[in-house]
Formats: C-alpha cells, sequence, structure tokens
C-alpha cells in the first residue's frame, strides 16, 4: 500500500511544471552518485570483517581527515566554478574557469610543501602519509572536475565517470581486504586509484582551449571567485565536521573500537542521504539556472515534502530490515544499529538543510549559509563534549542529531521569507 502511494505520488508529480526534465535528471544523477554507493555500503560490512574494528577505525579516520583537509585546501573553488558555469554565459565560463585553475594549482603547490614538511617531522608512519597526500590531491582535483562538468550540463559524463570510480574502488577493497596482508595500506592504495581513474575520465570529456583564458586572470577575477567559495569551506567543513570531528572525541574519550562500531553506523546511516539527496543536483541545476526561482515557491516545496516522505519511509525500512538480517550475517556488528536512528534522522534534517540551501546559492549568500551550518556545528561539538562522559556513543549521536535539527530550522526561516519576498 505505502508503495502505491508513492507511485502515484511520483506520477502526479512528473506531470507538474518543470518537473519532467528535473525527474529525468535526477534518475541520471542518482545512478551516477547513489546506485555504486549502495553497493558500497552493502560491501561496507564484509570489508570490516576482514580488517577488524581497530583498523576501520583507523581507515576511517584517515579517510575524513583527507576529506577534511580537501574541503580546507580545495577552497571549494569547483562550487564556485559551478555556480558561474550555470549561468551558460560563455565569457563568465571562461572567467570563472581560468581563475579556478590557477587556484587549484596554487593550493596542490601548497599541500605539496605542506606534505614535505611534514614528511620529515611527523611521526606518522612514512608510507601511510605519502599515500594519505596523493589521495587529498586526487581529491581536489577530481571534485572541482566534477562540478566543472556538472556546470556544462554533462550529467551523463558525470553519471558515468562516477559509476566506473565507485564500482572500482569497492571492488578494489573488497578484494585487498581479503586476499592481502597489508590491507589498510591497499584499501587506501585502492582509493587512489580509483580517484585517478575518475581524474583522467573526466578530463577527456572538457575541453581545456575552449574555455581557459590566460588573459582572464587578473586579481579581481580571483577575487571574485575566492570571495564566493570561501563561505563554502565554512559550510562544507561544518556538515563534514558533524561527523568527522565527533570521530576524534569519540577517539579520546572511549576506544578505538569505538571509532569502528561508529564508522559502521555512519556508513549505513549515509544510505538514507543518498536517498534524500535524490532530487537536489537536478533541482539545484534547474534553481541556479533559473530567472524566476523565487516564484517557483510551491513546486519547490512539492520536491521538499517528497523527500520527507521518501526518507522516513528508507528509515523504517532499513531500521527493519537491519535487525533481521544483520544478526544473521554480521553478528558482530549488531550493536552499531543501537545508534543508527540517531544517525538516520540527523541525516534526514542535514539533507532538508541542504535543499533549503539552494536559494542562498542562488542569492550568492555563500556566508549567510555558512553560518548557519556553523552554528550547527557548535551546538554539536559542545553538546558532544559534555554527553559522551556519561552516555558514550549515544551522547555523541545524539548532539549531531540536535544540531542538524538547529540548521533546519534556521535555514527554514529564510526560506519562508524569500519566497514571500515576490
Amino acid at each position: 500500500m505505502l508503495s502505491d502511494m508513492i507511485q502515484n505520488y511520483f506520477k502526479r508529480f512528473k506531470k507538474s511544471r518543470g518537473s519532467n526534465k528535473i525527474f529525468k535528471n535526477a534518475i541520471i544523477y542518482s545512478i551516477g552518485n547513489y546506485s555504486s554507493k549502495f553497493i558500497a555500503i552493502i560491501v561496507f560490512p564484509i570489508v570490516v570483517t576482514y580488517l577488524g574494528l581497530e583498523d576501520t577505525g583507523k581507515l576511517d579516520l584517515i579517510v575524513s581527515t583527507v576529506t577534511i583537509l580537501a574541503t580546507i585546501f580545495s577552497l571549494q573553488i569547483g562550487e564556485a566554478v559551478y555556480r558561474w558555469f550555470s549561468t551558460n554565459d560563455l565569457a563568465e565560463q571562461q572567467i570563472s574557469f581560468s581563475n579556478g585553475i590557477v587556484v587549484l594549482v596554487i593550493m596542490v603547490m601548497l599541500c605539496t610543501v605542506l606534505y614535505v614538511l611534514g614528511y620529515f617531522f611527523y611521526t606518522f608512519p612514512k608510507d601511510l602519509w605519502t599515500l594519505s597526500y596523493f589521495i587529498l590531491v586526487s581529491h581536489i582535483v577530481l571534485n572541482a572536475f566534477f562540478q566543472i562538468i556538472r556546470g556544462l550540463g554533462k550529467v551523463t559524463v558525470f553519471t558515468v565517470v562516477g559509476i566506473i570510480k565507485s564500482i572500482l574502488y569497492t571492488a578494489a577493497s573488497l578484494l585487498v581486504a581479503i586476499f592481502t596482508q597489508d590491507k589498510l595500506y591497499n584499501v587506501l592504495l585502492a582509493l587512489l586509484l580509483s580517484n585517478i581513474i575518475g581524474i583522467i575520465l573526466t578530463i577527456y570529456h572538457f575541453d581545456f582551449i575552449k574555455f581557459y583564458r590566460h588573459a582572464e586572470v587578473t586579481i579581481l577575477n580571483l577575487k571574485k571567485l575566492i570571495k564566493y567559495s570561501v563561505p563554502l569551506i565554512i559550510n562544507a567543513l561544518s556538515w563534514i565536521s558533524f561527523f568527522a570531528v565527533n570521530k576524534y572525541i569519540i577517539l579520546y574519550n572511549l576506544e578505538l573500537d569505538d571509532n569502528g562500531i561508529f564508522a559502521v553506523a555512519e556508513k549505513i546511516a549515509i544510505g538514507i542521504f543518498f536517498i534524500g539527496m535524490f532530487y537536489y543536483y537536478s533541482l539545484q541545476d534547474h534553481c541556479l539556472s533559473s530567472n524566476n526561482f523565487r516564484q517557483e515557491g510551491a513546486f519547490f516545496k512539492k520536491i521538499v515534502l517528497r523527500t520527507i516522505l521518501m526518507v522516513i519511509s528508507s528509515i523504517l525500512l532499513l531500521q527493519l530490515t537491519l535487525w533481521i538480517v544483520m544478526p544473521i550475517l554480521f553478528p558482530n556488528l549488531v550493536i552499531s544499529l543501537n545508534y543508527l536512528p540517531f544517525l538516520a534522522f540527523a541525516n534526514l534534517f542535514i539533507v532538508l538543510s541542504s535543499y533549503l540551501g539552494i536559494p542562498y546559492n542562488y542569492k550568492k549568500k555563500t556566508i549567510s549559509m555558512a553560518i548557519t551550518s556553523l552554528a550547527g556545528l557548535t551546538l554539536t561539538l559542545v553538546l558532544s563534549m559534555i554527553l559522551v562522559s556519561s552516555f558514550g556513543l549515544y551522547g555523541v549521536c545524539t548532539a549531531i542529531l540536535i544540531g542538524a535539527v538547529l540548521v533546519f530550522l534556521i535555514r527554514l526561516k529564510y526560506n519562508i521569507t524569500f519566497f514571500k519576498t515576490e
């Protein structure tokens, strides 16, 4: 009965104004972004079984640290270039791309200098330090070009490259976890190789000659691009830190095994995020290229309500399924299910906050948007540090949920004002 209701809901939605293209692109984005990631989520418990909770905790900390650093050192310049590409103005595209490339080169050089200094003065294992550096650089470059491809409207290329990259990493990480000795190092190596292949495939479909104009590289244009992108660092970093920084709080106050348990719960809960983001990228493409977005409040609200229906249904189904399946297949990981409801609903509010961030991007109010996510992060970390000593992982997960709800409420207030203006 629920499935029939959802099907009828989608049929009515597809007939609504402007939704055919959004629905079509949402499916394409989902195939690239989420189908392969769902495979990774399914495979992840197997990888954990062979790695063990301790090495899983180490892997998760390394990947989370690299993700945080990539967010900082990329300056989120890919997101800024995407915003200018979405205008479909060739001159603006050339300005943003040319200056964006210069920024990327400078930041990669800075990463290299810090890597060399760390190699000689930091006590972290040299092989993992070097591998982490290359993963960091590959993340920065790949994410930037992914956003540019999106800005060009090459949704199919974006999808295919995403599928190939994710499947390669998933398959390789599974194989090395089962059949090799140095499992942690080899799983990280698989991540690096999948990133490199993704970069090669993305660059192959991009025309540098058309968009790069050295004459457009000026201080004024660099400032304009960076002024838009820097607040996005705070926004992205805040969302990442909701989970990533809490891993360090867990490590300091609890045990490394608890990091592994948290990593499993987070990995499963991220599936809720992927489901909720079904419409996000195609809706963002539509809204940022629209000349009358502020007059489409009813249309925007309809998609958000649909998203809520999909996500809540998915949370209930996921929780029930896992309580039946996991004790049979992965009994040693059942404990992670205790924390899943907190993280699943946190992802619901993170998803909704992402949708409600589109009007901020439309008005280029990235500073205001960043402040909202920073407020949520601050509340989360304060509560996490207070609650972890008394409630352990339950306290950390509760803090994440409360922080996500705060961001949602602040952005909801802005959206109500935004759509009432016109």
